[in-house]
């Protein structure tokens, strides 16, 4: 039986991914726009062979460039496998929602690397704190998938314990953006192990755990980015405690505004902040 053709990827132009039309069906997640386009501008490659690339039926992807199919397409594991299929640059998957393929976070473990390995001089935040201790459930829940997205885009490498928060960013990334080969999100035990890796400590909500970090993180001289209105020991920090030495790195402005910021600001302000920061120290 003769063997079936398969379209060499590497025909694909980089040219490709910057054509206007591809850019706005990424963003859009509208698949038969970018398959129809696929096809038009790589005729070499036929409808059976751009099937068995992005693991999908042939029928499946005839629905999609005759427009038979709902163009628009959500499910993360069918964008995941178009993407792969495709050999979409990191670009073009962050535009599909994607994390790119060089993604390798510190709480996801693959088929490649353990989390401890990480990438050398990458900027390391901590993200600590937990739903216990009075913290605001509702608002928690709210800053989730922006904080995931801030750290797709800017690829630190994360820290956190085995329960909290931080834990919950991080399946919300791996839920939603796919980063390639992740396995599984593992926690740090231990509060001294949670907090000495950090550059920066991002605090949501929190109990006595919490506490107890953020001391570890003054004696340190970390600097701290409290989410206040997420409660618990995020709003003991910033109202009660001597904190004086690591929130000094801030501006009075920075400060109130950070104080002041909901759930939908926060994870915009701690990217400003840090690479305010980063790049005054570069």
């Amino acid at each position: 039986m003769a063997q079936r053709k398969t379209f060499d990827v590497a025909a694909i132009q980089p040219q490709f991914w910057h054509l206007s039309e591809v850019q706005t069906a990424l963003v859009r997640r509208d698949v038969a726009t970018l398959l129809r386009v696929f096809l038009a501008q790589h005729p070499a490659c036929t409808q059976t062979q751009l099937a068995l690339m992005i693991e999908h039926d042939r029928a499946e992807v005839s629905n999609w460039v005759r427009g038979v199919r709902q163009g628009r397409v959500c499910d993360i594991d069918v964008l995941g496998r178009i993407a792969d299929g495709l050999a979409m640059p990191d670009a073009a998957r962050i535009r599909l929602g994607l994390a790119p393929q060089e993604m390798r976070l510190s709480q996801f473990t693959d088929d490649h690397e353990r989390a401890a390995e990480g990438h050398a001089g990458a900027l390391r935040v901590t993200i600590c704190g937990s739903r216990h201790g009075g913290a605001n459930g509702a608002e928690i829940d709210a800053v989730i998938p922006g904080l995931a997205r801030v750290i797709l885009l800017q690829g630190w490498q994360v820290t956190h314990g085995p329960v909290g928060v931080g834990i919950e960013v991080t399946t919300y990334l791996a839920d939603h953006y796919h980063p390639p080969g992740a396995r599984a999100a593992v926690g740090t035990f231990g509060h001294h192990h949670v907090v000495a890796p950090a550059d920066y400590l991002l605090v949501i909500g929190g109990g006595a755990g919490t506490r107890i970090e953020l001391d570890l993180a003054v004696t340190m001289r970390k600097r701290i980015l409290p989410f206040a209105r997420s409660g618990g020991a995020a709003a003991w920090f910033l109202a009660e405690s001597p904190a004086t030495r690591s929130l000094a790195w801030l501006s009075g402005n920075d400060l109130a505004v950070l104080t002041e910021a909901d759930a939908t600001a926060y994870p915009q302000i701690v990217h400003d902040l840090i690479a305010a920061t980063e790049g005054a120290h570069q």
